[in-house]
């Protein structure tokens, strides 16, 4: 098996390159997320070996593929001090217009709600052989995440506490940050009284948040159909911090905000 990854971050991260040199060497998307600069690429795999009939990789690509951006994941926690239990890999595919392939190795530590996933798309014959690069996606990357949970479930299982719900109606009387988060959630301009009143139960629920490290967020959630939905902000902020749809909860990475 020949197996190659990138030996210039590997090299960097033993070196223990610290995470404001780290950021110092990326660049700064639209959101203000930093991500790895090309000096720190991800990792190259190839393998060579046939695919499966039913599948366009073989075993062995499938298991180097994993195991490179599970390292990588690894690394890039590090050089941001994070700390994370165990990480789990998991390859994904998609036939792309025929020819192509979206691939994907979705990343997550099932005990602590971390998840992200490396994306990218390739001709049939490079993933055939194995030969594909693929890039973090760093406005998706979770650092606290669960499916199916409300937010109570959801503060236990992380390790953080819910405070109390307090439900928000159309003549409640709000405050100027209540009002301001409120149009942050529901994305709009208008009264804030129409936008409440156009949710399906005419309420939005407002539930403050703490995280295990101390820090502070404000949850608002509303219904559309029978579906959930909602936004985590930043306390005292319409920052936002993380999102609820139908009870699928992500907040981000603080390295990645």
């Amino acid at each position: 098996m020949t197996r190659t990854i990138i030996a210039v971050f590997s090299i960097c991260i033993a070196a223990g390159v610290s995470a404001a040199e780290f950021e110092d060497l990326g660049r700064t998307n639209a959101g203000g997320i930093t991500v790895p600069s090309d000096r720190f690429p991800a990792p190259v795999v190839q393998a060579a070996s046939k695919p499966l009939p039913s599948q366009p990789f073989s075993e062995e690509c499938k298991a180097t593929i994993v195991e490179a951006y599970v390292e990588q994941e690894s690394a890039y926690l590090n050089v941001h001090s994070e700390t994370y239990g165990k990480l789990d890999g998991e390859l994904r595919w998609s036939k792309w217009s025929g020819k192509d392939y979206s691939i994907s190795v979705y990343i997550e530590d099932q005990k602590d709600g971390r998840s992200v996933s490396y994306t990218g798309k390739f001709p049939a014959a490079d993933v055939g052989k194995c030969q594909i690069q693929l890039k973090r996606k760093t406005e998706a990357a979770c650092r606290y995440s669960s499916y199916d949970m409300g937010i109570e479930d959801f503060a236990a299982f992380i390790g953080g506490a819910a405070g109390k719900t307090k439900k928000i109606k159309p003549e409640t009387k709000m405050t100027d940050l209540e009002v301001a988060q409120i149009k942050a959630f529901l994305k709009d301009e208008g009264s804030v009284g129409d936008l409440i009143d156009m949710t399906d139960d005419h309420y939005v629920s407002k539930t403050p948040l703490t995280l295990p490290t101390g820090e502070g967020l404000t949850y608002y959630g509303a219904y559309g159909g029978d579906n959930t939905f909602g936004s985590f902000f930043k306390e005292g902020t319409t920052t936002v911090r993380g999102s609820n749809g139908d009870t699928d909860i992500c907040i981000a990475y603080p390295a990645d905000r």
